[in-house]
């Protein structure tokens, strides 16, 4: 992985490391003496991560709020629909009165 983000002119960023695989890269090299390309990588793959957790953070966020406001509007459109089948059931019963008192 670390030669073809290298070969990519260090721009393939799905050649970094990410998740498990980056924790266990990093506890495995915290012992070592890496070289200065092997560093950059760890934390190229560090920054990669961290964007990524942010961006997935992100996109749950915008899912809830999406999901709250379609379940406003729903709320909402029942409760229009209760007020519509109360006014249906209000005239309904008036018309029944009316057609009763005229008998």
């Amino acid at each position: 992985m670390l030669q073809a983000w290298v070969a990519s002119n260090f721009q393939d960023d799905s050649r970094l490391l990410m998740g498990q695989a980056l924790q266990d890269a990093l506890q495995w090299a915290a012992d070592k003496s890496l070289s200065d390309l092997d560093y950059r990588y760890l934390s190229a793959s560090q920054e990669w991560d961290a964007k990524m957790v942010r961006l997935e953070l992100e996109a749950k966020n915008q899912a809830n709020f999406m999901l709250t406001e379609a379940q406003r509007k729903a709320n909402q459109i029942s409760w229009f629909s209760y007020l519509s089948l109360e006014a249906c059931l209000a005239i309904s019963l008036v018309a029944l009165a009316i057609s009763l008192l005229r008998r």
